[in-house]
């Protein structure tokens, strides 16, 4: 069985990558959410996941490779249903449905990681006058058929039981000629954001009291049946609203009144957004909710980085042996590599990422198994470091299961420049790994700081 209600904490996933080189794969879902149960001050909060579509790419009925990766790091779904293309498109989103319960369905189950499905997300707003633009929404009785079809596929599937609802913004909600889509709900998926309420006092003082309005407004008329909060965010940077204006205090703000104090551990909550998905032809959203978009740079070589310029290894079982420099790392449960990277004056004011990349085409030796933690010395390393003499070092992240083909964000933040900056990584989890540290762009593996 999945958690109770409201002890549910998640972020919501697009399916393209972060720099827009193209659809997510499994190693990516992993890597993301991996990282929102290490974001520093949420106690590991953030286990689960919301998705807006069955489909690994929307022209095949090929299910999404995110639920995969949430069975491997033990991450809840609350599925989705892309529901405004029209019927042969949402005829392929249910035979994904099918191949996916059919595929993933009995993991899924015996976990306990499928908190519901979600047919469609935000239709009624985009099919009215407040949301009506270029990409149409669907009527209420087309999301009550689609519904129901989707409740018969689970109702014949080994998670027969499981909630089917729908998402929606609150003041579509809240209008009386969507009632049949509440209906015809398990529960009530609900969006709400005063950043965009721009006719409303939506001074930074006032968000959250906003925000508990449209929740209110939205339960009551909810028929009795839950409320899960699905989008809810403010943007760090971007457009002013009215009398909103992005910004990092308002967010850590907003954040903090609304997620903290009215939602987690009392509701169902998925934060709006881990990360931005990029549209096309823009790097940098406007406005851009993500919690950590903004922070890291590109987890590929295509852009400016730092290589290490040292990488010795250092290894228990022979404690006082100094190895030297190599070409190679060494990372299992006696053996640690040691990193040094030198940060030149000229990336001051700029940020750094620390990102283990590994190319399938690479070469390495690998068991399966594992993962990487990585610390940051306190003094660089030398040649003749050893087990014995190795700096102190205090942890700056880590990721639990690597595989191959993975790219995956250890930290961020401001560049060391001027500095010589040491990293350690150890195994954890058996992860027995040894590579050849190559920065060729087209199949990178090892240890980088990408810089932007």
């Amino acid at each position: 069985m999945v958690k109770a209600q409201g002890s549910i904490v998640g972020f919501n996933y697009g399916n393209q990558k972060p720099d827009g080189s193209g659809l997510m794969i499994q190693s990516d879902y992993e890597a993301a959410f991996n990282n929102a149960k290490q974001l520093v001050g949420t106690n590991g909060q953030y286990t689960s996941a919301r998705l807006y579509t069955m489909l690994q790419n929307g022209g095949s009925n090929v299910p999404i490779s995110a639920i995969p990766a949430a069975i491997s790091t033990g991450t809840s779904l609350l599925l989705g249903l892309w529901a405004s293309a029209g019927e042969q498109a949402f005829e392929i989103e249910l035979q994904g449905l099918t191949n996916a319960l059919s595929q993933y369905g009995a993991q899924l189950k015996s976990a306990g990681l499928l908190v519901g499905i979600s047919v469609g997300s935000e239709d009624l707003y985009r099919n009215s006058p407040l949301g009506a633009g270029g990409n149409p929404g669907a009527d209420p009785d087309v999301l009550v058929d689609f519904i129901n079809r989707v409740k018969v596929v689970v109702s014949q599937s080994v998670v027969a039981g499981t909630p089917v609802g729908h998402v929606d913004t609150w003041n579509a909600w809240v209008n009386g000629s969507n009632s049949p889509v509440v209906a015809a709900s398990d529960y009530i998926g609900m969006n709400g954001f005063p950043y965009f309420q721009s006719t409303n006092d939506n001074t930074p003082a006032n968000l959250a009291t906003l925000f508990s309005e449209s929740l209110s407004a939205t339960e009551g008329i909810a028929q009795g049946k839950p409320v899960w909060v699905t989008e809810t965010g403010y943007p760090t940077t971007g457009p002013t609203s009215n009398q909103a204006v992005p910004g990092v205090q308002v967010a850590h703000d907003y954040y903090h009144n609304v997620g903290c104090s009215q939602l987690f551990g009392k509701r169902n909550t998925w934060w709006y957004i881990q990360q931005d998905a990029p549209s096309a032809g823009v790097n940098n959203p406007n406005p851009a909710f993500g919690v950590i978009a903004a922070s890291t740079c590109p987890t590929n070589l295509n852009g400016p980085f730092e290589f290490p310029h040292l990488l010795v290894p250092i290894s228990s079982t022979s404690p006082n042996t100094a190895f030297g420099t190599q070409y190679s790392a060494t990372i299992n449960p006696f053996t640690s590599s040691l990193f040094n990277f030198d940060i030149p004056v000229s990336d001051a004011g700029k940020t750094c990422t620390l990102v283990f990349l590994w190319a399938t085409t690479a070469s390495y030796t690998f068991n399966n198994a594992g993962g990487l933690a990585v610390s940051q010395l306190s003094a660089p390393a030398g040649q003749g470091t050893t087990y014995a003499n190795v700096p102190s070092s205090k942890g700056v992240g880590a990721v639990d299961a690597v595989v191959p083909g993975g790219n995956y964000v250890v930290a961020s933040g401001p560049c060391q420049a001027g500095q010589t900056v040491g990293y350690r990584v150890d195994s954890t989890g058996g992860a027995d790994l040894t590579y050849f540290q190559n920065f060729d762009p087209k199949g990178p593996i090892g240890l980088y700081l990408t810089v932007c």
